[in-house]
């Protein structure tokens, strides 16, 4: 695996681009150009190009939310080269609240979107939700629906978080309940859940 992994970053060094002088259609012939190389060290594995809230761009190696491909993520970002505008990094990371997701001209806002706790009596340690979408019936169908939900909780909370914090989502219409909480506010209350419902 390590000869596959740095056979990979010697050829990316060879072809490494100005991220910052590419425009949208460059980066994603870049990402295209990139992924089958990447896909000979392992097919779960993926690269992105986004700009963090601080206008930083970052080359992200990502497992899809695929905990069984946490560590060899991190092991092929251990191994890559100096680059110089912009950072590579393992996994998506959390963007915080201050963004929409836009899906098929829908646009999903953390901040205008709220969820309600479910528990689990048999495992209280468990976190799980349920989110309360006014933009539920724009949707074309269930699939659409979910992948926009998810997208927006990945980015908001990181990929590692979503994939290991989180057991349950369930996606409903939009209706007045109580004890909702925002869905900007979704990882203090992952935070809190852990420190006060652990499992001794």
């Amino acid at each position: 695996m390590n000869e596959k992994i740095a056979k990979f970053w010697n050829w990316y060094q060879t072809k490494d681009k100005n991220l910052s002088q590419l425009n949208y259609e460059e980066q994603n012939d870049w990402i295209e150009e990139i992924s089958p190389k990447l896909h000979e060290i392992n097919e779960n594995i993926w690269p992105e190009i986004i700009e963090d809230e601080d206008g930083e761009l970052l080359l992200i190696i990502t497992a899809n939310s695929d905990p069984e491909y946490f560590e060899l993520v991190r092991k092929i970002v251990s191994q890559a080269p100096p680059v110089k505008d912009y950072k590579i990094i393992a996994l998506r990371p959390a963007l915080g609240s201050n963004f929409e997701v836009e899906y098929d001209g829908i646009f999903l806002n953390p901040n205008q979107i709220e969820f309600i706790p479910m528990e689990n009596s048999e495992s209280p340690s468990e976190i799980g939700f349920k989110v309360l979408l006014k933009e539920f019936g724009e949707f074309k169908n269930g699939e659409d629906r979910e992948t926009a939900v998810y997208n927006l909780i990945e980015n908001m909370i990181g990929e590692e978080s979503f994939a290991m914090d989180i057991s349950h989502i369930e996606i409903g219409k939009y209706e007045t309940m109580k004890g909702t909480v925002m869905l900007s506010e979704l990882e203090e209350y992952i935070i809190w859940h852990k420190e006060t419902k652990s499992e001794n």
